[in-house]
């Protein structure tokens, strides 16, 4: 009888544990939220509106539209005639972490341009962790059908030592795929678990710091990254003749660190991959803008976190916008 007994009182223990951490450490709009897709033109989950916790000191509302895209309207599959679509593809900058969705630099970039070009749509398709491996897989599946007429390539410092074996392991498109293909149906019912939430982010904190010895924003420049440079140049070889093919215009993005910014520090392997940007190429090196900024700090959510603030996005924004309008004025039918 004991035998009998001990599952049944261990399932009442695993329910108890469920309930409490329901109710006073994980919210429940939190469970089956963050997940890769197949679906639709976007990687994240189609028609999800939740508030994301992750931070307890930065909680930030996230919602995606039925293609999957962090968008707060939805867009139709087909561009309609008429219309300007401009894809962000990037990393968590791009995303927009810890911040609402028009608090993002791909939304406020498009509250900018519509005052010039009203039937402008700038969609958000920034995932964090991807680097520009995955962002050239993303467009090649998914973004291309959406017919951009620009693509913003956000870039961040760690686009190349997020090409190391920890972090491909960890954030590549490609896990997610992989993961999702092999394992879809048991993480599906796992998400639904406050317990094995709270499991995943008991290993996400422990796998955290082999992550940080490949990624290393806040530290002095290390070289060590350049043995990624080859494989990311050759990406984004693939990604000028991805966008020439299709004749998509691109605008390079690069976005600075709070280490960049506020403490005036090069980080070295970024400044190579300024350099080795085809000078023909349209392309925004957003550093001096920041550190010409009278309110420097104010950029970044510092000391809680080192992601853009809304007013960071902002400026993103507004300087992207000029960029833009430059390479729309050399499209007539942009006009």
């Amino acid at each position: 009888m004991r035998i009998f007994k001990f599952p049944s009182f261990s399932l009442l223990w695993l329910l108890a544990l469920e309930i409490l951490l329901r109710a006073f450490v994980v919210n429940p709009g939190d469970l089956d939220t963050w997940s890769y897709s197949n679906s639709g033109l976007g990687d994240l989950p189609p028609n999800r509106n939740f508030i994301a916790s992750e931070n307890p000191f930065l909680p930030y509302r996230v919602v995606t539209n039925s293609l999957g895209l962090r968008n707060s309207e939805d867009v139709s599959l087909v561009k309609p005639a008429g219309k300007i679509r401009i894809l962000t593809i990037g990393d968590s900058f791009t995303f927009g972490p810890y911040v609402n969705n028009q608090d993002t630099y791909p939304s406020k970039l498009e509250q900018i341009l519509k005052q010039k070009y009203p039937e402008v749509e700038v969609l958000n398709a920034g995932i964090p962790g991807y680097t520009l491996k995955d962002e050239l897989e993303y467009l090649e599946e998914k973004g291309v059908k959406l017919n951009p007429d620009v693509i913003v390539v956000g870039v961040y410092i760690a686009d190349l030592s997020r090409y190391g074996a920890s972090s491909q392991a960890i954030f590549s498109r490609a896990q997610h795929q992989r993961t999702e293909a092999r394992w879809g149906w048991l993480l599906k019912l796992a998400r639904k678990s406050a317990i094995l939430a709270e499991v995943r982010q008991l290993a996400k904190n422990w796998t955290l710091p082999k992550v940080q010895k490949d990624i290393k924003p806040t530290t002095a420049p290390d070289q060590s990254d350049l043995q990624f440079l080859p494989a990311y140049l050759e990406d984004l070889k693939g990604l000028l003749k991805l966008a020439d093919d299709q004749h998509i215009k691109l605008l390079y993005l690069f976005l600075p660190a709070y280490i960049q910014e506020v403490e005036n520090s090069t980080y070295f392997p970024q400044v190579k991959i300024i350099e080795k940007f085809p000078a023909d190429r349209p392309k925004l090196d957003l550093l001096p803008i920041f550190q010409a900024n009278p309110y420097p700090k104010s950029l970044y959510l510092m000391p809680l976190n080192s992601h853009l603030s809304a007013f960071g996005n902002e400026i993103v924004a507004s300087a992207a916008a000029e960029k833009i309008k430059e390479i729309l004025s050399q499209n007539p039918e942009s006009n």
